[in-house]
């Protein structure tokens, strides 16, 4: 009657057990004995659907033999490697393919409720790490040079509007604009000049000790980054061709009116996310234990904007409350 219970609360990184483990190994039918670390990982924080879960962990690699994975394996359950304690399971690794010279960064995640549940979720990252491979990719590293030359004359010449013109300067938002599309080239540039340096390296350290696992996770995150940069720049600079049609009759009225009439758009836009944020907090404390669409505050936004455009589940609120979710959903169109 006096069995002692230990209760396993959710995931905290304030909480999180770095006690050196005791490992017992049966490979090859030689049992050895030894000891598990806690270690800072070359990983990311993952921000999992339960949970943020930083660098550390405990880490155990596998042989690219079958046969010796097969052993890896069993030695860790029979350690009980996975516990009751256990909240998560990272399974990292990386893939190649010379033919299109892509590389596809894995990351399988396995989270475990105190209740007992399983919650899994994915991470892929295809990315071209090696981007100056062929001819074609040598005419874009021409372009991509051509293009910093341009950002550094830019930069003089903004540089000296900024000496002339002082704080008056960022009243015209289209300076600001230009600003902006710097500061992302720029920081688009630094990225690029990083992947290039730490590439090599790690594909290096990867042929030559195959025996390691060679972490290609932070170089992709930074190479999507990178693209995102891009995306930004590309849209801001199409933005900018605003600017170069205002000698047109119709855009110069265009933009005359909305100049004019920002203030009452800007009551307006104070207005109305009023009401929709009351409506979001309103679908997250009616239904919120009951549809997946209004779990968090966060889904609860985004299904009041699919509901605009259209996209919406009128049965479900309807299942969800006889009378409730009519009216919610009426009042709300």
């Amino acid at each position: 009657n006096n069995v002692p219970f230990i209760c396993y609360s959710d995931f905290s990184v304030d909480q999180e057990a770095q006690d050196t483990l005791e490992f017992v190994s049966y490979y090859a039918d030689q049992s050895s004995n030894s000891k598990v670390h806690y270690e800072k990982l070359n990983t990311r924080p993952y921000a999992g659907q339960l949970a943020h879960y930083g660098h550390g962990g405990y880490q155990q690699l596998l042989s690219t033999d079958k046969n010796i994975s097969s052993f890896i394996l069993h030695d860790l359950k029979f350690n009980g490697w996975i516990d009751r304690g256990t909240r998560a399971v990272f399974i990292d690794f990386t893939l190649y393919n010379a033919n299109i010279n892509m590389f596809c960064i894995v990351k399988l995640v396995a989270e475990f409720l105190p209740t007992g549940g399983i919650a899994t979720s994915h991470e892929i990252l295809v990315q071209k790490l090696l981007r100056y491979v062929s001819a074609k990719d040598n005419i874009l590293f021409g372009f991509e040079v051509a293009l910093i030359v341009f950002v550094v004359y830019y930069i003089v010449v903004e540089s000296v509007e900024l000496m002339v013109f002082r704080m008056n300067y960022f009243v015209q938002y289209w300076n600001v604009l230009d600003n902006i599309i710097i500061i992302k080239i720029l920081a688009g540039a630094a990225i690029s000049l990083y992947r290039s340096v730490t590439i090599n390296d790690l594909v290096t350290k990867s042929e030559t000790d195959q025996d390691t696992f060679t972490s290609f996770e932070t170089i992709a995150y930074y190479e999507s980054v990178y693209n995102d940069l891009a995306a930004l720049c590309l849209f801001f600079s199409w933005i900018k061709i605003f600017k170069y049609l205002k000698f047109n009759k119709t855009m110069r009225h265009f933009s005359t009116t909305l100049s004019r009439c920002s203030k009452d758009i800007l009551s307006f836009a104070v207005m109305f996310f009023i009401i929709f944020f009351a409506f979001a907090q309103l679908g997250l404390l009616l239904f919120g234990t009951i549809l997946r669409d209004f779990a968090t505050f966060h889904d609860s936004t985004y299904t009041l904007f699919r509901i605009i455009l259209g996209d919406f589940d009128f049965l479900a609120l309807e299942q969800a409350s006889t009378m409730l979710g009519p009216v919610f959903f009426i009042t709300y169109i």
